[in-house]
């Protein structure tokens, strides 16, 4: 982890992790919260991100919703705009 840090020059924010700003817009909106302006957005063209997931992933547990027509009928019903995901 050390390497990394080093690597991409990665700065430790108050509520722990460590990031790096790559992208400030230009745009400013107005925050309510800090009642001054702010840049409209900060995530940039790459995200280099970390992912845990619980229980371990296995690929002997994967499947495509769409192999279960039970499950996929539910899904459905959840509205088309989930169908992006299928």
């Amino acid at each position: 982890m050390e390497d990394l840090i080093t690597q991409f020059n990665l700065a430790l924010p108050p509520e722990g992790g460590f990031f790096r700003e790559t992208y400030r817009s230009g745009q400013q909106v107005w925050s309510d919260a800090a009642s001054a302006l702010r840049a409209a957005a900060t995530p940039g063209t790459y995200t280099l991100s970390g992912c845990t997931v619980a229980p371990g992933f296995d690929f002997t547990d994967f499947c495509f919703v769409m192999d279960h027509p039970t499950d996929l009928e539910r899904f459905n019903t959840l509205g088309s705009h989930l169908n992006t995901f299928l």
